[in-house]
C-alpha cells in the first residue's frame, strides 16, 4: 500500500497527519526524484501510480458530496445508487452494516435506522437484512436534491 502518494507532488506537500503502524511494518521510502525518475522509465509503475491517485481523489469525491448533503435519506439515496450503478442490478445486498453506513455519513446510527424505515414505509426500497430492492428508482433520485 502506498502511504501519503499525494502529498509528495504540490505545493503544500506536508502529510497532514500522523501515521503509526500496529504491527510490525516496513516502509520504502522513496525521494521525489527517484520516483519521477522511475515514472518516466517504466509505465506499468506509471499507470499503477495515476489508478493509486485516481481511485483516492474519486473516493474522496464521494465523501464530499454526501458530506454536502443536508438530509440522511439523501445520503442513503445516493449510496444506494452508487450501489446500483456498480452492480446494475435493483436488488442489492449491502456491503456495509448501518453502523459502518452511519460512520460513513457522520451520523448516528439510530438515524439510519429510520430512515431506511421511512423509505421503506413510503415504498420506495424494500428491505430484508442487509438486502434491498429498489422499488421506486425516480423516488430515490429525487432524494438527492
Amino acid at each position: 500500500d502506498t502511504i501519503a502518494s499525494a502529498f509528495i507532488f504540490g505545493d503544500n506537500n506536508e502529510l497532514p497527519v500522523n501515521i503509526s503502524a500496529q504491527e510490525e511494518t516496513k516502509l520504502l521510502i522513496i525521494p521525489r526524484n527517484e520516483l519521477l525518475h522511475l515514472l518516466k522509465k517504466n509505465e506499468i509503475v506509471l499507470q499503477n501510480f495515476l489508478n493509486i491517485m485516481a481511485n483516492r481523489t474519486q473516493h474522496l469525491s464521494q465523501k464530499i458530496r454526501l458530506l454536502g448533503m443536508q438530509s440522511i435519506k439523501g445520503k442513503i439515496a445516493y449510496y444506494l445508487l452508487d450501489i446500483v450503478k456498480k452492480t446494475g442490478s435493483h436488488e442489492i445486498k449491502l456491503p456495509n452494516t448501518q453502523n459502518e453506513i452511519a460512520s460513513i455519513f457522520g451520523v448516528a446510527r439510530p438515524s439510519i435506522g429510520r430512515a431506511i424505515k421511512e423509505m421503506n414505509d413510503t415504498g420506495i426500497i424494500s428491505t430484508s437484512g442487509k438486502s434491498v430492492k429498489i422499488l421506486n428508482k425516480a423516488a430515490l433520485s429525487r432524494l438527492l436534491s
